[in-house]
C-alpha cells in the first residue's frame, strides 16, 4: 500500500497543474498498474417483465450495447412464439426496448438499461 502510494503521488506532483475528474484519475492509475481507486464502466443489460406475473427478468451485462440488443430481440421473439399470431394485438421494437400486447390485454416489456460496474 506505501508503495502504491508513493507511485500515486509521483502522478500527482509530474501533473500539477492538472484537474481530474474522479473517473479520469482512477482509469489513468488503473492504466498505470495501480488498483487504488474502483474504475467504473458503462455495461447494458436487458430488463424485461409483464403484467400476468410479479416477476422482472434481467440479462447479465453486456460490454457492447449491439449484445444487449441482440438479447432484447431474443427475448421479443420468445414471447411472440408462445402466440399465435392471431393473439398478437400489438407489437413494437426499438433499438431500446419492445412492448407486446396479447389477447386479454396481457402486456410483455422489456427495455436496454445501462448501469454502470466496476472494472476489476
Amino acid at each position: 500500500m506505501t508503495e502504491q502510494l508513493k507511485r500515486i503521488s509521483e502522478i500527482l506532483k509530474s501533473n500539477p497543474h492538472t484537474t481530474w475528474s474522479y473517473e479520469d484519475f482512477a482509469a489513468h492509475l488503473y492504466e498505470k498498474g495501480i488498483r487504488a481507486l474502483p474504475v467504473k464502466a458503462k455495461a447494458y443489460v436487458v430488463v424485461s417483465a409483464d403484467n400476468v406475473s410479479y416477476d422482472i427478468q434481467t440479462t447479465e451485462a453486456f460490454a457492447d450495447k449491439a449484445d444487449a440488443y441482440k438479447a432484447l430481440l431474443a427475448a421479443y421473439n420468445d414471447i411472440l412464439d408462445t402466440y399465435d399470431s392471431d393473439q398478437v394485438e400489438e407489437k413494437t421494437i426499438t433499438e431500446d426496448g419492445f412492448s407486446i400486447t396479447v389477447v386479454g390485454d396481457d402486456l410483455y416489456y422489456g427495455s436496454i438499461k445501462e448501469i454502470e460496474v466496476e472494472v476489476k
